[in-house]
């Protein structure tokens, strides 16, 4: 394994596609990640956990799975949130139409 360093939902870890990175609160698959670890060995574990079994598809699907998270996480730590009500809506919003 790659070198990792503990690290608290909150720290400032500055992430970017080359340097390190923390999935922070992501409980994916029931696996929840703690570690601040590059994004390479994030990958690296993502496979691991992935069956013998499937395509290329299915990594990709699994990459793109890992980056959606962390954008996510950026955009709750930098307040980009909606509450449920506002959320309510805006659905009842679209379905009006």
């Amino acid at each position: 394994m790659g070198s990792a360093r503990v690290s608290r939902v909150g720290d400032d870890v500055s992430p970017s596609r080359t340097s390190i990175a923390c999935i922070g609160i992501a409980d994916c698959f029931g696996f929840r990640y703690s570690l601040t670890v590059s994004v390479k060995e994030q990958v690296l574990q993502a496979i691991n956990r992935l069956p013998d079994d499937i395509d290329y598809r299915d990594v990709a699907d699994e990459i793109t799975f890992l980056a959606a998270v962390r954008e996510a996480e950026r955009d709750i730590e930098q307040g980009r949130v909606v509450t449920n009500e506002q959320m309510k809506a805006r659905i009842s919003e679209w379905t009006a139409s």
